[in-house]
């Protein structure tokens, strides 16, 4: 059981404060979410892989992360000890350029790396390290469920549900679950399709598709849940789409 909080409180019924590790926090729903946390989380660590995000997202420790490097994520353990954590959220996704042609043995190592091999290589160190009750969330995605014009994202993505429940059960102590939204309004997935830019804006004119702060809002509301209730589950947030 993890210790009781109030909710939207910044620390626990003893007084401790709750921090949040967000890998990926420097992607469009990573940034919105890193800075709706700040008011749910005392302490706020967010990675990226390029560039520091502007200054707009104040009160976030910025910390460069290559999940694909292991020296990387040993540096990460060291700057943000997982003693001191109650969550962690992995974002990270990688997308093919041309997801309409056959994916090439590079595209298929890189989306495995990025979207099931650095969700592990981050649990399964953190996991034995935590506070009993931490809680590992992993951002999938709706082509880990439906068919999708990214083959390899939505086997990467895919390979996630087995990994979670896998970790779920080797580390019972800690409240692993996954969440999948529907297409988020303003990522650049696959917006040189003609078919898929069309669809998307069907989907705009619907009201269909998630805002990055719309998926953030979503995802403190499941903080807000016990560890019973989200316990390796998997959540789809969105509108379901006609079978």
């Amino acid at each position: 059981m993890s210790t009781p909080y109030e909710a939207n409180t910044v620390s626990y019924a003893d007084g401790m404060i709750r921090e949040v590790l967000i890998i990926g926090g420097s992607s469009s729903i990573g940034r919105a979410f890193a800075s709706a946390a700040t008011m749910r989380f005392g302490r706020v660590t967010g990675t990226f892989s390029r560039r520091i995000p502007s200054t707009t997202v104040t009160g976030v420790n910025w910390v460069h992360l290559d999940i694909r490097s292991q020296e990387s994520v040993e540096h990460l353990l060291e700057v943000c000890p997982a003693e001191r954590l109650s969550a962690v959220y992995y974002f990270p996704g990688y997308l093919v350029e041309s997801p309409t042609s056959p994916p090439s043995l590079d595209d298929l190592t890189e989306s495995l790396q990025v979207n099931v091999g650095g969700l592990i290589q981050v649990f399964e160190r953190m996991a034995s390290r935590v506070p009993p009750g931490c809680r590992m969330v992993g951002i999938s995605s709706r082509s880990a469920l439906k068919p999708s014009f990214d083959v390899a994202y939505a086997a990467g993505k895919a390979a996630q549900l087995g990994a979670a429940r896998s970790l779920a059960t080797k580390f019972p102590q800690v409240c692993f679950y996954l969440v999948a939204p529907t297409t988020i309004r303003d990522s650049r997935m696959f917006l040189s399709m003609p078919e898929v830019v069309r669809m998307r804006h069907e989907q705009r004119l619907r009201g269909d598709m998630l805002s990055p702060a719309d998926f953030a809002d979503v995802l403190l509301t499941l903080d807000e849940l016990s560890d019973d209730d989200l316990r390796n589950r998997l959540f789809t947030v969105g509108v379901e789409e006609e079978p």
